[in-house]
């Protein structure tokens, strides 16, 4: 838990940072879909837009939402790529035969002045005449084949407009993500993934319910010890420079307020590799500053206890904590269900208690 204390500093004391807000550049027709999308609530299967999950990440008055999704993108590419690249060598063969029939005109008309010149003298004999080829056509391809539009609407009214180019690399797509700043509440958050020349798009309705995730709700005292969602990460990285405008960016996702970066391990259920160790965070509210909570975590197989770990108790809210996945004999444990239990006790307060399990899977 060594990285939560500068953490939880970053989150008690940064002043919340939100993005410029952006609505240029809309083509009609992804008006349209989008004002068509918040009224019918039904996707139209363009790009087998689908969602994945959602992530919350505490913040000053507001939650910092991380939305992930997937969108088959790299074959419609692939097809407007090679659109590009043949309507390109239309326009270069147009050019060569365009180039090839001057300069014969002009080897014509050059011959005929040597001709006529041999019969001429010195001085009154015709210059050659020259001419210079046009450039030919350069293949230019879009920075991006296709633009995110984004609508965050509540109550049927919106509320945050964006923009961003969808990335594109090599590396193959689990997903797509982009983060939000928003109040506790219900929100419809309209998709809408456009071609790059405006001739299909894809649109999709993703219903979040930000939880009540503040600093406030964090430090208001509860009888009972709750909890954030878990998450597992397979890493989280610190961003030495981090985006501040709207983005979309692949196979992780940002909280960029407090530059931190996120590689989540998705899915129905949690299943892990043998040797893996992943890394188990989740906010924990409802107690008193300053925090002192005893924490007790134990791996189960069936009732059985198969792993105890000694954990430090927590000085902040924001549990931290790498998970190995190995007995006391130091060797890993066989491939099967697990169960990952919690429990949280406020030393300063001892009826306030919580717990926390959550099954899982280890595979060979």
């Amino acid at each position: 838990m060594k990285k939560c204390m500068l953490i939880l500093f970053v989150v008690m004391f940064a002043a919340t940072l939100g993005f410029a807000q952006e609505d240029t550049g809309v083509p009609e027709k992804v008006k349209i879909s989008l004002d068509a999308l918040l009224k019918t609530r039904t996707p139209n299967g363009v790009f087998d837009l689908k969602s994945v999950n959602t992530y919350f990440y505490a913040s000053q008055g507001s939650v910092y939402v991380n939305v992930l999704f997937f969108a088959e993108l790299e074959k419609d590419r692939e097809e407007l790529k090679a659109k590009i690249e043949a309507e390109h060598q239309v326009s270069l063969d147009e050019y060569s035969k365009f180039v090839a029939k001057e300069e014969k005109k002009l080897a014509d008309i050059n011959k005929k002045i040597r001709e006529k010149n041999r019969e001429l003298p010195v001085s009154r004999r015709q210059e050659e005449k020259t001419w210079e080829k046009p450039e030919a056509p350069k293949l230019i391809l879009p920075k991006a084949y296709h633009n995110l539009f984004l609508r965050v609407c509540q109550d049927g009214t919106a509320v945050q407009k964006y923009k961003s180019p969808m990335p594109q690399d090599e590396e193959k797509t689990e997903y797509y993500s982009f983060g939000l700043i928003l109040a506790p509440g219900k929100y419809d958050i309209l998709l809408n993934v456009n071609r790059f020349d405006d001739s299909q798009d894809g649109i999709f309705l993703i219903e979040v319910d930000v939880p009540n995730l503040t600093l406030a709700d964090i430090v208001a005292p509860q009888k009972n010890i709750m909890h954030s969602t878990p998450v597992f990460y397979k890493k989280i990285n610190t961003l030495h420079a981090a985006e501040k405008r709207f983005n979309v960016i692949k196979n992780r996702y940002q909280v960029t307020p407090f530059s931190l970066e996120f590689y989540p391990y998705i899915g129905e259920e949690y299943v892990f590799k043998t040797g893996e160790t992943p890394t188990l965070t989740f906010f924990i509210l409802g107690v008193n500053q300053p925090w002192n909570v005893e924490v007790k975590l134990d791996i189960k197989e069936g009732k059985k206890k198969a792993v105890s770990f000694k954990v430090p108790p927590m000085q902040n809210p924001y549990f931290f904590q790498p998970i190995e996945f190995k007995g006391k004999d130091k060797k890993s444990l066989k491939a099967g269900d697990y169960t990952l239990s919690i429990a949280c006790t406020d030393n300063n307060q001892k009826s306030r208690k919580g717990k926390i399990e959550i099954p899982f899977k280890i595979v060979e």
